[in-house]
């Protein structure tokens, strides 16, 4: 079979693009054997979307492009880990010096000493409407972030 140049091209590109949008699960984290997870598990088999908690390991906070900045390593449907990041800014505001739930809120800006406790229970020092530094009450992430199919999405 003979293909033209151009022909030939276009498939290269085809396989390479497939390639590049086929998601591949990350190594595991434990070096003593495979990484074990605790599901939560839906109607269906798949992970349960509003556990994170259940179905993520090894979460973290930290800054990250000017962000603060959850990261977990999550189980999809398929059994793989996968490792991403969610921008808290996407789900918290501040409120006068504590942490609220609220599209887009920006709170990075007006916060710093970000802290996890359990894996969901969210804190920082965040300045008030008197500019003062105060410790935020601890916000459940579980509350509005889920694990949709092995990806931190934030419901808010």
């Amino acid at each position: 079979m003979h293909f033209s140049s151009s022909a030939a091209t276009s498939a290269i590109l085809l396989m390479a693009c497939t390639a590049l949008a086929t998601p591949v699960a990350a190594p595991s984290l434990s070096t003593d054997g495979p990484l074990v997870f605790s599901a939560a598990h839906d109607s269906e088999g798949g992970v349960e979307k509003r556990s994170y908690t259940g179905s993520c390991k090894d979460c973290k906070v930290y800054y990250w492009n000017n962000d603060i900045t959850l990261e977990c390593a999550c189980f999809d449907k398929a059994g793989r880990t996968l490792y991403n990041q969610l921008p808290l800014t996407t789900c918290l505001r501040n409120g006068d010096g504590q942490l609220y739930w609220g599209r887009n809120g920006g709170f990075q800006g007006s916060c710093r000493q970000p802290s996890l406790n359990g894996q969901k229970y969210f804190k920082a020092e965040c300045r008030n409407n008197a500019g003062a530094w105060a410790l935020t009450r601890e916000i459940n992430l579980e509350e509005k972030i889920h694990n949709d199919n092995g990806w931190l999405v934030c419901h808010v």
